[in-house]
């Protein structure tokens, strides 16, 4: 909406049109972007200013209308606040269902439709109240991850992918364990995996390196693979 310029009589809103979208929408981006609803303002003079908004804005803004005509402002702080409640409505589902850091939430409060200034707020908020707490998510991600058998390299390039800093991100993989605890998981990743009949060290060490795991580590699970592997043919000749 325009802004007005200071002095001037501030325009009044006499009646409130309200547009919705299809229900069908496309996706942009990997994200599915939802068709925002139009909020249409009509003014004393005709004019007609129309506002996107996510459609749980529209529909809430609709059913709490309040009474006209009344000052352009005062519209506009209804509908920005609206925004922002409906906003936090719908941070709540998403951190009902399961966790969400801050950069998702934001991408996908922005898909929603609302405003960004809304979903900034309503964030901060939220970290205030530490209904998100992206040091404890990214460490929570970070162990799973690993409980998968994913490395440390990997697991990091995961955690960047869902938004968190580099900060965030360093200190998960401190806590995961030590270089020991990496060289164990390696291990047990192998253990799972056939030993090639051809070039063995060589492709289960890529193997490791493609799940994140550092060269070095690779390379000496891989040879405490082999080495066993070894040992226990001997035993079974002897």
């Amino acid at each position: 909406m325009r802004s007005e310029v200071p002095g001037q009589s501030q325009p009044r809103v006499i009646e409130i049109a309200f547009a919705y979208p299809e229900k069908s929408y496309s996706s942009f981006g990997g994200r599915a972007h939802r068709p925002p609803a139009e909020i249409i303002l009509v003014l004393e003079d005709k004019e007609r200013r129309t506002r996107l908004v996510a459609t749980c804005v529209a529909h809430a803004c609709q059913r709490k209308q309040p009474s006209l005509p009344r000052d352009l402002d005062a519209i506009s702080s209804f509908l920005d606040a609206t925004d922002r409640t409906c906003c936090m409505q719908q941070l709540v589902k998403m951190l009902a269902r399961r966790d969400h850091g801050s950069a998702e939430s934001r991408e996908k409060l922005i898909a929603y439709g609302f405003a960004e200034d809304s979903v900034d707020r309503v964030l901060e908020r939220a970290r205030e109240l530490r209904m998100i707490d992206d040091g404890r998510i990214a460490r929570t991600y970070a162990e799973r991850l690993m409980q998968k058998g994913w490395g440390r390299a990997m697991v990091g390039r995961k955690l960047r992918a869902r938004g968190f800093c580099a900060e965030e991100i360093d200190r998960a993989l401190e806590m995961s364990g030590s270089l020991e605890d990496e060289l164990a998981r390696a291990s047990a990743q192998l253990e799972r995996r056939p030993v090639p009949a051809v070039r063995a060290f060589e492709k289960l060490a890529r193997y490791l390196v493609g799940r994140g795991y550092a060269l070095e580590i690779a390379r000496r699970a891989t040879r405490d693979r082999l080495s066993r592997l070894a040992e226990q043919a001997d035993s079974m000749r002897g």
